[in-house]
């Protein structure tokens, strides 16, 4: 439930990227990055049939518009002693934003959170930890946060679509390029 001063609160703390249109060349490079994120310049020059200097300035390019995100996006909490992952749903006063999603940000076990829209919650948070009773710990120091006035928690139980943008960046493409994008693609090893 964004109400009007959340949603205007919200807009000023939530940082955004700067939409830009995508050619073919920048969907193919991210595609390429998408299947092999630690490839060179060189190998993305190579794979993709451009110069380097193109793909130094697209890459430059996209990272100005905000494309890359933090390395810490693609680690698993799971290697550091996290291996449980909730969600939690957080009511909040609408007018104590700005101080709540300070006060959030100061527990490291959120990983992430977003305003929400609808239901019965105003932020949704993920949230790791060690085991059960880590979890309720956590929430507890949640709820203690002012102006936090409900939490409601679901735990994962299983990751069923692995957080991923190379289906998303391949329909961008047209058809016949969607089937070089794929021919190209390195090979993924199995499970």
């Amino acid at each position: 439930m964004l109400g009007g001063r959340l949603a205007e609160a919200a807009g000023r703390l939530l940082a955004s990227s700067v939409v830009r249109d995508l050619d073919t060349t920048d969907v193919r490079l991210l595609l390429a990055l998408a299947d092999e994120a630690r490839a060179t310049t060189v190998t993305l020059a190579d794979r993709l049939g451009l110069s380097r200097g193109t793909v130094q300035s697209r890459l430059a390019g996209l990272a100005q518009a905000g494309a890359f995100r933090g390395y810490d996006r693609a680690l698993d909490p799971a290697v550091a002693g996290f291996p449980l992952v909730a969600f939690t749903r957080l009511r909040v006063q609408q007018r104590m934003l700005g101080p709540i999603v300070q006060s959030l940000s100061g527990i490291p076990e959120i990983v992430q959170a977003h305003g929400i829209t609808g239901g019965s919650g105003d932020l949704l948070a993920q949230i790791v930890g060690r085991s059960a009773e880590d979890l309720f710990q956590i929430v507890a120091t949640v709820l203690a946060v002012p102006g936090v006035e409900r939490a409601e928690t679901v735990l994962a139980i299983s990751e069923v679509i692995p957080y991923r943008l190379g289906p998303l960046l391949l329909s961008l493409l047209p058809a016949a390029h969607q089937q070089d994008a794929q021919r190209s693609a390195p090979p993924r090893p199995s499970p």
